[in-house]
């Protein structure tokens, strides 16, 4: 598998209803084989398939329910829960750190480190609120090494836990960085405080976009580091893009890899497919009922035949898999449990079934909590097997450009793209990089045609940023 797709902000899918009120040994098995069998036809959707909890705020829902039912078939990932902690003003002492440690440990294959990072907030732009804006981030060069240094110790702390646990979970290196060269540098100070016998415990570096930008020239910038990195003997091959989502985002590190410049194992994770079910939306490709697109489902009060169609779809395409617990299970039975609301969860711990339609359909109050829950999870679920195709299209163009350049049908990697723009001729170059002397070649051109940057501020030293601290860090990702 060339690339795998984490799901996180899992516990938004994967909801408890009230455990005397639904049968969690089928809702579990069904989880489970969708996840194994991959989608209806039977057929491995293009991207794998992981999943992510948060060890410092879903780590009751991880030990005390998805525990209990063999983790619902997946493999897991878990997230240290760190900016969470800043964001809530909680002091993260060395023992809450030990506590998260022992969670990750127990409860995940994959764990994700507790990284600090060079980046201040300015408080000059109060009233900017949109996510996307950056201009009050600032990036301090002279905070990076310490921050790095810093890391590495959490990395080394990290390790002895999980191993004290006799656990093979493996951890992630979060590297941060503003420029190319700053996230190398981070990377070398964070192994420096790595003893050679750790290097086995660690799965491999995932790069954060967090002090670089959101812009398509930053994401390059980032994925051009990793070639730079040294990765030593013993320690896994896995590079993860923490919260990448969109294809237009992964666009270049698919060129990247196809060129042989990214030699790794790509896993990237996301919660926007996971919202979906929060929302009230689904994203549909090939369906026989629907027409590709975006669904909305959760807008209204009334049933409507819109609203069938799309509860239609999805038991069109799960109806094997809900059949095996519940064989009597029509599509008049499975449209009359689910469709009344799946954007809150308040619901699921009583029985939302009218009593008349239990009693014409024969099924129980746990069976039909046991169906809905289902149908939210495939709610997300289908949407991420339609993100996984037009990442399949998408790599299939790809790969018939690097096919033209082999067989010399397109010499300079960018004829095919004459009618493009100036900067996505530049972008497709990067499938003629093969080397960091390449990549450093490249980059001016990147620049020069425009490529779309969102760039954070980057100052050498805190007295050249010089604005005073005020704004709180909840508005920072990672």
């Amino acid at each position: 598998m060339d690339y795998t797709y984490i799901m996180s902000g899992i516990s938004m899918v994967l909801k408890q209803g009230s455990v005397n009120k639904i049968d969690n040994n089928a809702y579990a098995s069904m989880v489970s084989e969708t996840i194994r069998k991959g989608n209806y036809r039977g057929e491995r959707p293009f991207l794998g398939f992981e999943t992510m909890f948060n060890a410092y705020q879903e780590d009751k829902l991880m030990t005390g329910y998805l525990t209990n039912y063999d983790r619902f078939g997946s493999t897991w990932h878990s997230d240290s829960g760190g900016l969470q902690m800043v964001t809530q003003n909680k002091t993260i002492t060395e023992e809450l750190k030990d506590k998260i440690y022992d969670i990750q440990a127990n409860h995940s294959s994959y764990a994700m480190c507790f990284d600090e990072m060079p980046i201040r907030i300015d408080g000059t732009n109060k009233g900017m609120t949109s996510r996307l804006d950056l201009s009050n981030r600032q990036y301090i060069v002279e905070w990076a090494k310490d921050k790095a240094i810093l890391t590495g110790k959490n990395v080394k702390r990290q390790i002895e836990v999980i191993r004290k646990n006799n656990s093979d979970t493996k951890v992630f290196i979060i590297c941060q960085g503003n420029e190319t060269e700053d996230f190398v540098k981070y990377y070398n100070n964070v192994m420096a405080q790595l003893p050679e016998d750790y290097y086995t415990s660690i799965a491999g570096v995932a790069l954060s976009a967090a002090c670089t930008g959101l812009g398509i020239l930053e994401t390059i910038k980032m994925l051009g580091s990793y070639r730079y990195m040294h990765i030593p003997k013993g320690m896994g091959n896995k590079l993860h893009l923490l919260g990448f989502g969109s294809v237009s985002r992964l666009y270049p590190m698919m060129l990247l890899k196809a060129s042989g410049y990214l030699e790794a194992d790509i896993t990237f994770d996301s919660s926007s497919h996971a919202m979906g079910c929060l929302l009230g939306e689904i994203t549909v490709k090939d369906s026989d009922v629907l027409k590709d697109g975006k669904y909305a489902f959760g807008i209204e009060n009334i049933r409507s035949k819109r609203v069938d169609n799309i509860y239609r779809h999805i038991y069109s395409r799960y109806k094997e898999v809900m059949l095996k617990q519940f064989p009597d299970l029509t599509e008049d039975a499975y449209l009359a449990i689910v469709g009344y609301d799946h954007t809150t969860s308040k619901r699921y711990h009583k029985r939302r079934t009218p009593r008349h339609l239990i009693k014409k359909y024969n099924i129980t109050v746990a069976q039909s909590i046991c169906i809905q829950l289902y149908t939210r999870f495939l709610v997300s679920y289908d949407s991420y097997t339609a993100f996984s195709k037009r990442m399949a299209s998408q790599h299939k163009s790809v790969m018939t450009l690097k096919e033209g350049i082999k067989e010399g049908l397109i010499s300079d990697g960018c004829e095919q793209f004459k009618t493009s723009k100036g900067d996505q001729v530049a972008i497709n170059g990067l499938l003629m990089i093969k080397t960091t002397e390449d990549f450093e070649n490249h980059l001016p051109l990147l620049k020069k045609s425009g490529v779309k940057s969102n760039h954070i501020k980057r100052f050498s030293t805190l007295a050249e940023a010089s604005v005073p601290l005020k704004v709180p860090l909840d508005d920072l990702y990672t």
